[in-house]
């Protein structure tokens, strides 16, 4: 049977004992999986702007977007969509095949039928109300005299 092993090395001046070292590295690489996101998800290599306070403006506009996103996973999303990238948001959540229905001034649409879609609104529906009550300032009733 053959044995494979994995080594890491880091080189380090700080007093800290090896196992919190490994995972302030870890953590630290981590943010090269976010610049790729924001890479890919949100296009931010692709300002053909001819001004550079303009390019300037759209990366800004493209890294505030990925934070909305990010606080959207965590604050509605259920926990298996938590981690996910941008991608796959779309994919799952947003990219949902439907019809136009309906005549005259009335129409909507219809979304195919998805029971994994359905579970999510629903979880997002229900974090919103909680959200919202958290959100609701409590005004204390006073007593009339």
């Amino acid at each position: 049977m053959l044995t494979t092993y994995s080594f890491q090395a880091v080189i380090t001046n700080t007093e800290l004992k090896p196992l919190p070292l490994l995972r302030t590295y870890n953590q630290r690489a981590n943010i090269e999986n976010r610049i790729d996101e924001i890479k890919e998800g949100y296009t931010l290599e692709q300002n053909s702007m001819h001004s550079m306070m303009t390019n300037l403006l759209f990366s800004w506009i493209k890294v505030i977007a990925y934070n909305v996103v990010v606080w959207f996973k965590q604050a509605f999303l259920p926990e298996s969509l938590q981690k996910c990238e941008v991608k796959t948001i779309r994919r799952v959540v947003l990219k949902v095949p439907g019809n136009i229905v309906g005549n005259g001034r009335y129409q909507h649409i219809r979304l195919a039928a998805s029971r994994a879609l359905e579970i999510i609104v629903k979880v997002i529906l229900q974090k919103a109300k909680e959200f919202a009550e958290r959100m609701t300032p409590k005004i204390p009733m006073t007593e009339a005299a």
